[in-house]
C-alpha cells in the first residue's frame, strides 16, 4: 500500500501563494464542491456551513454540485483547482475507500488533497432481524459460528461502506456469512425487516426508526464512543473489537499546497461554528453528530480509515478496478 501522508502545507512550494493570500483571506467568493445532488445529506450540511461562513466573512460561499462517476468528477475538479483556498471539496468516506478500490483515478486523494476539518459524522449501527436470537455482538458471533454460511447480510453494493463493515466483522470474528447486494439503502432495510437478510450495517439514522418500532434489533454501534442518537446501544468496541469503526462523515479538504494560513483560518472558523449551540442542534436534527477537529486530527483519522478499508477490501477478495 502506498504511504499515506496528508500535507498541511508545502511551505517552499507555496511561498508566493501564501504571500498573496496574506491577511485578507478571503478576498473573494469561495467555492465548495459537493459530489452529490442538491437536497442530499452532504449537500444540506455543506449549505449550512457555507451560509454561516458567508455571514461571518462577508464573502459569498457558493456550493457547486458536481455529480458523476461516484464522486470522481467533482473530486477531479477540486484536485485540479488552484491551491489558493478558494476551492474546497466536501469529502466523505467513499473517497478513502476509492484509494484501495480503484486502480486508476484522475487524481490521488492522498497526494492531491490536504485536510481542513471534519464537520460531522453519523456512525453506522449493526442491526438484525428479530428472528436472530442474539442480543449482543458476542452472541451474534456465536450464533453465526454455529451456522456457517447460513447467515446473510445486505448492503447497497460491492465496495459500499455497509459492505465493508460486514467484511470487517467477518474477518475479525472469523465467521462465514453471505453478502447480498441491493439497489440502495431503502431496499436493504426492506429486506432486513421482511427477514430476507439476517443482518446489515447502516447509519444510525436509517437503523433507529426500525429499532424503535421493534422491527429490528440494534446490536452495536461502530464508533469509538456511543452515539448520542442511540445512547443505549453499546459500541462494537465494547464487545472486544476496538478497531471496528465505520461511519458516514462530512469533511472539508482543499487542493494540496493550499497555504497553511487559509487552512488554519477555515478550520478555526468552522470549529467555532460547529461548536455553537445553534449549529449543534441543527446538525443533530439531521442525524449528524458535530465534530470540528483540527486538520492534524482529521488527517490522522483518515489515515487510519484508509488502512481499515484497505484491509476489508483485501479480506473480501476485491481487486482494484
Amino acid at each position: 500500500m502506498k504511504q499515506f501522508i496528508f500535507t498541511a502545507g508545502l511551505a517552499g512550494a507555496v511561498l508566493s501563494v501564501s504571500t498573496c493570500i496574506a491577511q485578507d483571506y478571503p478576498a473573494r467568493a469561495i467555492r465548495v464542491i459537493v459530489t452529490s445532488s442538491a437536497g442530499s445529506g452532504i449537500d444540506i450540511v455543506t449549505r449550512m456551513v457555507a451560509q454561516r461562513l458567508s455571514e461571518a466573512w462577508g464573502k459569498p460561499v457558493v456550493v457547486d454540485n458536481r455529480l458523476g462517476a461516484a464522486g470522481i468528477v467533482g473530486a477531479e475538479i477540486a484536485a485540479r483547482a488552484a491551491p489558493d483556498g478558494y476551492t474546497l471539496l466536501m469529502a466523505s468516506p467513499m473517497f478513502l475507500v476509492g484509494v484501495s478500490l480503484y486502480a486508476k483515478l484522475p487524481y490521488d486523494f492522498v497526494r492531491d488533497f490536504t485536510p481542513v476539518i471534519q464537520v460531522g459524522t453519523t456512525p453506522y449501527a449493526m442491526a438484525v432481524h428479530p428472528t436472530v436470537t442474539a442480543r449482543s455482538i458476542k452472541e451474534f458471533i456465536a450464533y453465526a459460528k454455529a451456522r456457517p454460511g447460513k447467515i446473510n447480510y445486505g448492503s447497497s453494493g460491492v465496495g459500499s461502506i455497509a459492505h465493508l463493515a460486514g467484511e470487517m466483522i467477518k474477518s475479525r470474528a472469523q465467521i462465514d456469512m453471505t453478502h447480498i447486494t441491493y439497489k440502495g439503502a431503502p431496499e436493504v432495510v426492506t429486506a432486513a425487516v421482511s427477514g430476507q437478510i439476517d443482518m446489515f450495517f447502516n447509519s444510525v439514522t436509517v437503523v433507529m426508526p426500525q429499532v424503535q418500532s421493534g422491527k429490528l434489533r440494534a446490536l452495536g454501534v461502530a464508533s469509538r464512543a456511543r452515539s448520542v442518537l442511540m445512547p443505549d446501544v453499546p459500541t462494537i468496541a465494547e464487545s472486544g473489537m476496538p478497531d471496528l469503526e465505520v461511519a458516514s462523515w462530512y469533511g472539508l479538504v482543499a487542493p494540496a499546497a493550499t497555504p497553511q494560513r487559509a487552512i488554519a483560518k477555515l478550520s478555526r472558523e468552522i470549529t467555532a461554528m460547529v461548536n455553537s449551540p445553534e449549529m449543534k442542534e441543527r446538525l443533530l436534527a439531521l442525524g449528524t453528530e458535530p465534530i470540528g477537529n483540527t486538520p492534524e486530527q482529521f488527517a490522522a483519522s483518515m489515515k487510519a480509515e484508509v488502512v481499515r478499508y484497505a484491509a476489508a477490501i483485501k479480506a473480501a477478495g476485491m481487486t482494484p478496478q
